[in-house]
């Protein structure tokens, strides 16, 4: 997996949420949850980031459901699902920590101008590593993904784009549907 979108300049201590609604892509996400569906640029044709629990539910965020004793199966395939497809995140990361091993410990220059762009450098190295099959292997940061992939799912409904509390139930509802056709879809290998 590509980085795609790339902020640093923050603190490592600083909550993710708040970093999130400084990026310029979270500021952006949120000026466009304001405009209709047709006007967008970024969140179009039903596109949305995944987060943990922390960042809170947005129409363009979702999250996983709360876990409760009682939840219902849907909510858990869904929330099994969301984490599957954060696993693939937090793998991607972890190769890139083993291909610049520096970036595993404390980044050590003069500047934080220079820590930024050094972080960056690694970024775009990575990705141009992908781009030429060059990949490195994940050790023992290695994370257990389900490689196959998520299913995609269409929410729009007449043009506008539904709260999303029912778009996550929408996709957990359509999860369950997907799983009784196909349980083996959703076994962790």
């Amino acid at each position: 997996m590509m980085f795609r979108d790339v902020y640093v300049g923050w603190p490592g201590s600083c909550p993710d949420g708040r970093v999130w609604r400084n990026s310029p892509i979270g500021i952006r996400a949120q000026q466009e949850s304001r405009v209709p569906v047709a006007a967008r640029t970024l969140f179009y044709d039903n596109n949305f980031f995944i987060g943990d629990g922390g960042y809170g539910l947005k129409p363009y965020l979702l999250v996983p459901f709360q876990e409760k004793t009682n939840m219902p199966f849907s909510r858990k395939l869904y929330n099994f699902a969301h984490s599957n497809t954060r696993m693939l995140v937090e793998n991607t990361f972890a190769r890139l920590k083993n291909r610049f091993a520096t970036l595993r410990n404390k980044v050590n220059f003069k500047t934080d101008e220079l820590i930024c762009k050094a972080i960056v450098a690694c970024m775009v190295i990575h990705n141009l590593c992908i781009l030429l099959n060059d990949e490195v292997l994940v050790q023992e940061m290695e994370l257990d993904i389900h490689n196959d992939p998520v299913p995609v799912f269409n929410e729009q409904v007449f043009g506008q784009e539904p709260r999303p509390k029912s778009k996550r139930g929408r996709i957990a509802r359509s999860l369950l549907t997907k799983f009784r056709q196909n349980p083996e879809l959703f076994a962790r290998r």
